[in-house]
């Protein structure tokens, strides 16, 4: 970010990192007592330095310098805390004092420890010949840091260049289509306008449902190589090292986040304002769900994705003030709502406003949004001379030009946050049915009924030319009877439900770990009907999310009935406000009374057995 950068390595680090010799023995291994002879006996050998490959070395590394930059405390360990990438150092100053005071102090902490730091190079060119004359610098003009590359003497950030369309005998499958966009490393996200089409025509093969090995179309083949040829001119894009060249050390630092959605992509792009100066500092974007969302959804989560950027910039970037800018007046208007809303719109709501908290969220014309570009993709020509991109729009350092929008106050009142009892309110699920089920004698004419019904309601929501006439079908008739079915299991499982825990199950968890799980049963009194939820413990929290599931399916039943266990009673006192409104009563069978939740100890015992036959 500073005017002067600096790169440098340490030499060796892990061979550099010695192993306490009681921990050496786990690093035995075999080697031949000759190696040119394949047939001489073999010796034990042990590491006593940090091996390479191993899971565990980087970690071992880093606690070592960490612990050697926390005894010795002073400016440059602190730099050298925030700035260390395993091996590999990078940061940059504001002077060319500064600059070489930590070229020495540096130098000189790590030598303390053991360690030398090599391969210097910097921007500055009294920092690289004093590097070089003391047989620690590196000559080369373009170095790698940290996967990209970077030309000192233009102080500009350049990508590796990629080839894609070298080989056209090469088979194209979507496995290949797969290999070459991985290839694309963009960890800013700055070529993100371009490489989104690469998602999307992924995300494309996998609606057209083809196999990993299925050759793709001409079509296909013919349009993946133009999206290819875009991203290896995209992939010639330079961007300056420094994002804010020049600037009075009076001026205010603000972020500004612009964030957009289509029915393709969406995401977010930060930007980086400094009095005059402006410039892009990361993007993150996401192609859509293959289920449809609708829109206003859609840019609730672009601006999910611009609150947890902003919520990680503001960890190693000082800003005094952060903006958020949609083109969603809807978005907007949700933001600043203090209405009960869906449980989607709800959960993501709450996030933003814990990580946006005091943040302020503006309007801005989707014409002058660069976050438009992440959802839509344009052409690597497009990008290069595009200066919203790179810059933000034109107004983005003049507040006095800054876009305006009326909110409807009715709507729209101040920034709160929702309360636990608006977010449960939606779980209730209405139990109203079109059709008395009671004025049929037929169960077959129900049927047909419902049928009926269920056809209309499909017709009404599909194009005229794909809607269903005609007789009924097989799976028509079938799909009015599971509704049927599911729609009286839904109001009989209001009236009483017994609730307990099976005993602990021995299941496989990650990495074939042996791991305890329970199961929480949920049964009818009147028809036993059961509902079954996985749990990892029986502790309350775990039995409350348990219940919210089965709430959200089959609403809440009128009586709850459980033993005295502490996890059900401690539930029921937490939630026992909220169940009392809605007319839910909890009870408990007598102490040391076990038989009296016999009915639903038995499908306990049925459970357990039906899972270990299977």
């Amino acid at each position: 970010m500073e005017k002067y950068a600096v790169t440098a390595d340490i030499e060796r680090a892990f061979l550099h990192t010695e192993l306490d010799e009681n921990d050496r023995d786990v690093t035995r291994f075999f080697w031949l007592q000759n190696p040119n002879n394949p047939n001489s006996p073999l010796i034990t050998y042990r590491f006593k330095v940090v091996l390479f490959s191993a899971t565990c070395s980087p970690f071992i590394l880093s606690a070592t310098l960490m612990k050697h930059f926390r005894e010795n405390p002073s400016n440059t360990s602190s730099e050298l805390q925030r700035n260390i990438y395993v091996d590999n150092i990078l940061t940059s100053f504001p002077d060319e004092t500064t600059l070489l005071k930590f070229y020495a102090e540096s130098r000189t902490l790590l030598h303390d420890a053991g360690f030398n730091l090599l391969s210097w190079n910097s921007n500055n060119e009294n920092l690289r010949n004093r590097a070089i004359q003391e047989k620690a610098g590196d000559e080369d003009q373009t170095v790698k840091i940290l996967g990209m590359r970077w030309n000192t003497k233009s102080d500009n950030i350049l990508y590796n260049q990629l080839t894609l369309t070298e080989n056209d005998d090469i088979s194209l499958t979507k496995r290949e289509v797969l290999r070459q966009s991985s290839r694309i490393f963009d960890p800013l996200g700055l070529i993100s306008p371009v490489t989104v089409t690469s998602k999307l025509f992924m995300q494309r093969l996998w609606k057209e449902k083809l196999n990993w090995d299925d050759l793709l179309s001409c079509t296909l083949k013919e349009e993946w190589k133009s999206i290819a040829m875009e991203i290896e001119e995209a992939t010639k894009t330079e961007f300056s090292r420094q994002i804010v060249p020049e600037y009075d050390a009076q001026d205010e630092t603000e972020l500004h986040i612009f964030t957009d959605a289509s029915q393709q992509a969406y995401g977010a792009c930060a930007y980086l304002v400094k009095g005059n100066t402006s410039s892009l500092i990361i993007t993150k974007n996401r192609v859509a769900p293959v289920k449809t969302i609708t829109l206003p959804r859609l840019e609730l989560m672009g601006a999910l994705i611009g609150a947890r950027l902003a919520n990680y910039l503001v960890g190693f970037i000082d800003t005094q003030k952060t903006y958020f800018w949609s083109d969603s007046q809807i978005v907007l208007s949700w933001i600043s709502s203090t209405k009960t809303l869906t449980i989607f719109v709800s959960n993501r709501l709450k996030e933003i406003r814990k990580l946006a908290e005091n943040s302020d969220w503006r309007y801005c014309p989707t014409d002058q949004n660069p976050a438009d570009y992440l959802t839509r993709g344009i052409t690597a020509k497009q990008l290069m001379n595009s200066a919203l991109w790179i810059k933000g729009p034109k107004w983005i350092n003049n507040k006095a030009e800054w876009p305006n929008w009326t909110r409807n106050v009715e709507n729209c009142n101040t920034f709160s946050t929702i309360t636990e009892e608006s977010m449960d309110a939606e779980i209730h699920v209405p139990k109203t049915s079109c059709i008395q089920i009671e004025k049929y004698s037929s169960f077959s004419k129900l049927v047909r009924m419902t049928a009926y019904v269920l056809r209309f309601i499909h017709n009404l929501k599909t194009r005229k030319s794909e809607r269903t006439i005609g007789i009924l079908s097989i799976q028509e008739i079938g799909e009015a009877e599971n509704t049927l079915i599911r729609n009286v299991q839904r109001t009989t499982f209001e009236l009483e439900i017994g609730v307990d825990f099976t005993g602990a199950l021995c299941t496989k968890g990650q990495n074939n770990i042996d791991c305890k799980t329970y199961i929480c049963l949920f049964t009818c009194a009147a028809t036993r009907a059961v509902h079954l939820e996985i749990v990892p413990d029986m502790k309350e929290e775990s039995f409350m999310l348990a219940l919210r599931r089965f709430v959200a399916r089959h609403s809440l039943p009128r009586i709850m009935m459980s033993d005295n266990a502490n996890t059900f009673k401690a539930a029921a006192e937490s939630i026992q406000q909220k169940v009392v409104e809605r007319g839910t009563e909890w009870k408990f069978i007598p102490n040391r009374a076990p038989w009296f939740g016999r009915w639903w100890e038995r499908l306990i015992g049925l459970t357990k057995n039906a899972i270990k036959k299977y």
